[in-house]
């Protein structure tokens, strides 16, 4: 729904980038502000709408990956200049989120190094 609304506002490349940068700021603001369930603040109304606040911030991950598919960046050869970089961010990244969603199956937690 989020996208059949909002996608025929963003046809060029630079208003996906925007329209992503605007999706995620707003998703986070909703779901900071305006979660239904968060036993932290005492909500706990058991349904949580169909993860509805949670959706907004989402959409903005897929309009970069519409991004990305449309300037073909991931298709092409990339040069070690952008990859190395790419890869060393993308690999702290999962460090240092390791333990953050644990979910039904807590591991121990990680000691780097």
């Amino acid at each position: 729904m989020v996208h059949y609304a909002a996608f025929r506002f963003l046809k060029s490349n630079a208003k996906i980038l925007i329209g992503a940068a605007l999706f995620y700021v707003v998703g986070y603001w909703l779901n900071l502000e305006l979660d239904i369930f968060n036993p932290v603040k005492g909500r706990t109304t058991g349904w949580n709408y169909l993860f509805i606040h949670e959706a907004v911030t989402m959409y903005a991950f897929y309009l970069v990956g519409i991004y990305l598919g449309r300037t073909k960046v991931l298709t092409e050869k990339v040069s070690p200049r952008i990859a190395v970089p790419g890869m060393i961010i993308c690999f702290l990244i999962v460090l240092f989120t390791y333990n953050l969603n644990t979910g039904l199956f807590p591991f121990p937690p990680m000691t780097p190094w």
